[in-house]
């Protein structure tokens, strides 16, 4: 990972930081409760712990769901797209570190304390990445999809390791990192993380992975679902990459590539250790090459002027 010529500033945290956890939730009301109560569930001290639910434009009750649990309060973002409403946690936060997962997540009951012992670990100059489990509905009926997302899904060490970032699904900051290094790019509805990440290594910060910080994820189920998350990555892909601000792991193909089957990828996934049969493999790698030109044709849309979906 590449670092400033000029190293960031060494902060320390306090014996036991307080941390705030900032969930963006837009429509998932259900989702968030899930999300919340897991959260009302960790064993770190509750004294020293605050919970920021940024409702992003929702039209189903939001406040009602964090209105049941206590130490939790709800802040507003009418601008669109979960890197403003993360910005606006930012804002409201009162911690000396910032805890970053969705609406759909659900941490493990250790997952601020182990998240908290790690960062300390690391030393100065650091972020954490923790792992995202990404699981299915039922595990011996999952769909092609599932099967796609938990051989595909949120692959946080491989980020954290080859990227330079790590998804907000997982992410502990000190909150004297936002100071310096500044807050999400928020113009965009995908690849914030990416941008961030990448930004934040420039100015000499040190990301880390802890594969025992965890959160599980729910699967996409339907392609329905698949082709709204490929097109809305797709997007922030295509607004991040005309300005070279920053690098991907593989999706900033250009056109010619488009058309190339994913071998390589295909290769990887097949040896996946989730996938347990010849059965599921083959219905993986179905799943792949349809995401590869969904991707392509997405790509091709925002060349001709679309606009990127949400």
């Amino acid at each position: 990972m590449s670092t400033a010529e000029h190293p960031s500033p060494a902060f320390t945290l306090p014996p036991v930081p307080r941390v705030t956890v900032i969930v963006p939730v837009f429509n998932d009301a259900r989702g968030l409760h899930a999300c919340l109560a897991a959260l009302a569930a960790q064993t770190y001290a509750p004294s020293r712990r605050e919970v920021v639910v940024v409702d992003n434009g929702s039209t189903d009750d939001v406040a009602a769901v964090v209105a049941r649990f206590a130490g939790m309060r709800k802040v507003d973002e009418h601008r669109p797209g979960s890197y403003a409403a993360r910005n606006r946690g930012i804002a409201s936060a009162e911690g000396d570190v910032l805890a970053f997962t969705d609406a759909d997540c659900l941490p493990r009951p250790d997952w601020i304390e182990r998240g908290i012992a790690r960062l300390k670990e690391s030393g100065p100059h650091a972020i954490l990445g923790g792992r995202v489990e990404v699981f299915p509905s039922d595990r011996e009926h999952a769909t092609a999809v599932e099967l796609y997302e938990m051989a595909t899904a949120l692959r946080q060490q491989e980020y954290v390791e080859r990227g330079g970032f790590a998804a907000t699904a997982n992410l502990f900051v000190p909150r004297a990192v936002f100071a310096e290094v500044g807050s999400f790019e928020d113009s965009v509805q995908s690849g914030g993380d990416v941008e961030w990440g990448q930004r934040a290594a420039a100015a000499g910060y040190r990301l880390g992975y802890a594969a025992d910080v965890r959160v599980r994820h729910p699967a996409r189920a339907t392609l329905r679902e698949l082709r709204r998350r490929t097109c809305r990555i797709i997007g922030g892909v295509h607004a991040l990459g005309r300005t070279k601000r920053c690098r991907f792991l593989g999706i900033d193909r250009n056109a010619l590539l488009d058309l190339v089957p994913p071998l390589r990828h295909a290769r990887v996934v097949w040896r996946h250790p989730e996938l347990r049969t010849f059965g599921e493999r083959l219905r993986v790698i179905a799943i792949l090459i349809v995401v590869r030109y969904l991707e392509a044709w997405e790509r091709w849309r925002l060349r001709c002027g679309g606009t990127p979906q949400r």
